[in-house]
């Protein structure tokens, strides 16, 4: 069985998804647990679910990593990663004005979802081929 050209695209993005989407789980549970009333419920909401969303996108993203067939899933996932960084990092300045936090969140996301997305369009591309 060949690999598939997006494949290490797929999988070093896939394992950053999973550890920023463990990491922001964990940063939200603490804030709820430890200090609810210094925190914004909202925003902690809002980070968990795109916590959940970064760890099934991880996830799928390495399980489907060397196959063709489902790169065209993978690259609409990726449109939704890159979708939701843009609309958490203006979440994140309209509620917390911290225009530092906000431009992280743009650029970390934006550079994650652009190299799942070159991946799954090389996977797709492959399909196209055969």
């Amino acid at each position: 069985m060949t690999q598939a050209p997006g494949r290490v695209f797929i999988i070093v993005t896939g394992i950053f998804y999973i550890i920023l989407g463990v990491l922001g789980m964990i940063l939200v549970l603490n804030t709820i647990v430890f200090g609810l009333l210094e925190t914004n419920i909202v925003h902690d909401v809002v980070i968990f679910a795109q916590s959940c969303l970064f760890l099934f996108t991880g996830i799928v993203g390495i399980k489907h990593c060397n196959s063709v067939s489902e790169a065209s899933f993978l690259k609409k996932l990726a449109l939704v990663n890159i979708a939701a960084a843009l609309a958490m990092s203006a979440f994140t300045f309209a509620i917390l004005p911290q225009l530092v936090t906000a431009l992280y969140e743009l650029f970390s996301g934006l550079a994650l979802g652009i190299l799942f997305l070159v991946g799954a369009s090389k996977n797709e591309a492959a399909n196209l081929k055969t």
